[in-house]
């Protein structure tokens, strides 16, 4: 399996699919695989193709943002850069200079910073977060 398919396979798991809005745990109209776009929302529905495509550019954005933002980025495994790219895009407020996270990556602090993707663990609204933030860390290891 190549990077983008194990990326693919990780959002999807944990971002699941609908083919209509709906509201997620905080109350956000979302479509698709977790998308929020406006223009997608007003559309009101979208295919599981459509879905993919969005989601395949998704992925190469927050790649390419990654790889802008982080240190070491491209040095990382596969399962490495999924994990990341997953924690983005699902939490890019994680990923803003001030963080906690960003200041152990930057300081190659690598074992601190792993555990500050933990965004949203222990949310009752969005009691998937934690499996996915805890695989998450998993694949950082």
């Amino acid at each position: 399996m190549t990077g983008l398919q194990k990326t693919l396979a990780l959002l999807k798991k944990h971002e699941g699919f609908s083919d209509t809005v709906y509201l997620d745990g905080k109350g956000i109209p979302t479509i698709g695989y977790g998308f929020t776009d406006p223009g997608l929302i007003k559309k009101g529905k979208i295919t599981r193709k459509e879905a993919d495509a969005i989601l395949t550019k998704r992925i190469a954005s927050e790649y390419k943002a990654l790889h802008d933002t982080l240190p070491n980025f491209d040095k990382l495994s596969d399962d490495s850069k999924s994990a990341l790219i997953s924690y983005r895009f699902n939490y890019p407020a994680g990923f803003k200079d001030t963080t906690k996270f960003m200041n152990y990556w930057r300081a190659g602090q690598y074992d601190k910073a792993i555990k500050e993707v933990n965004a949203g663990m222990n949310d009752a609204a969005n009691p998937g977060l934690h499996t996915r933030r805890l695989e998450e860390q998993a694949l950082l290891s």
